[in-house]
């Protein structure tokens, strides 16, 4: 399972690429939207901010702490914060609401976003969870409903639980299955001394770009020389991460409340095969997937028409700074 997520040797080419182009002085300000709470979930950003890639490229950059009051629709037009990170569909849906927004690299090529349940159940399949009490974690949505589709179970066959970070019913039975990121919530499972079955939608066929990085079409037509410094600092942030994880948890530490580093480094430990695949360079995305997402968002009901890609990303800046690298 997720056995193509193992390559290194594209990583270690693509670090050449990301080269710091130093600025004199000025640096212009730009906020950054988070999705949820601090933790190594972001380390790649909190590398750029540590290190001084923002800097070097003129960038000072601020985090805004994202979370589940987040309404994203509001935030995509928040002036105030031009960039941020969100799960790909949002883009769709943000995007068929007419919303002046597009994503502009994905850091995850795969969503850590799982099922998962006790070992002792048996449960190992989707097709196990007709009569079960399955919670459903905000981000899931479409991950659920479209892995149900595949297998031919309809949601009503079951009941959905809502999300919580307590997994106490999950413990006692109460619950029959879980859903969270693979990253977060099965790393705390196992903390707390729980063996689970993790169900990954990819495995039917699911494929949605996570934690995409965003910014307003406003920032990518007046700004696109900002857009792609910040991208390239951010870039090289991540490709420093995946290479030095205890450095990257040092500087996660620095933002996170819990300082828990044992958590924070096996957080980031599942994090990194979901980013750097070995398969397409970090942050990359293709018009194919982006369509896929989109068919999948209007099958599940969250959108009434599908919105073509072009609309959805661009690809222009990734495409430079890789084209970059290959010039050097």
């Amino acid at each position: 399972m997720l056995s193509f997520f193992s390559k290194s040797i594209l990583l270690a080419a693509a670090l050449t690429a990301i080269l710091i182009i130093p600025r004199n002085g000025f640096s212009e300000d730009l906020c950054l939207q988070l999705k949820w709470y601090h933790q190594s979930q972001f380390a790649g950003f909190y590398m750029a901010k540590e290190e001084g890639f923002y800097e070097r490229e003129g960038l000072n950059v601020t985090f805004v702490e994202g979370g589940p009051h987040i309404q994203w629709q509001e935030k995509f037009r928040d002036a105030a914060c031009p960039i941020g990170v969100t799960n790909a569909y949002e883009i769709v849906i943000a995007k068929a609401r007419q919303t002046p927004v597009k994503a502009i690299a994905a850091v995850a090529q795969v969503s850590p976003v799982v099922w998962f349940a006790l070992e002792e159940s048996g449960i190992r399949d989707p097709r196990q969870f007709r009569g079960k009490k399955v919670v459903l974690v905000p981000t899931g949505q479409i991950h659920l409903r479209g892995m149900l589709k595949r297998v031919g179970i309809p949601l009503e066959e079951m009941t959905i639980v809502p999300f919580s970070m307590d997994m106490t019913p999950l413990y006692s039975g109460e619950v029959d299955i879980w859903s969270g990121y693979v990253t977060n919530l099965v790393t705390k499972a196992e903390e707390e001394g729980h063996k689970v079955n993790v169900i990954h939608p990819i495995n039917y066929g699911i494929q949605i770009y996570d934690d995409v990085i965003y910014a307003s079409e406003a920032l990518i037509e007046n700004s696109p020389d900002r857009v792609e410094r910040f991208l390239r600092a951010t870039l090289k942030g991540w490709m420093e991460a995946i290479q030095d994880h205890e450095r990257a948890v040092r500087h996660t530490l620095r933002y996170s409340k819990t300082k828990d580093t044992e958590h924070e480094r096996g957080l980031l430990v599942r994090t990194v095969p979901y980013i750097h695949t070995g398969e397409v360079p970090v942050g990359w995305m293709e018009k194919s997937v982006w369509d896929e997402i989109c068919v999948l968002t209007k099958d599940v009901g969250l959108i009434d028409q599908c919105v073509l890609s072009d609309n959805l990303y661009t690809d222009r800046f990734f495409r430079a700074i890789y084209r970059d690298k290959k010039s050097r």
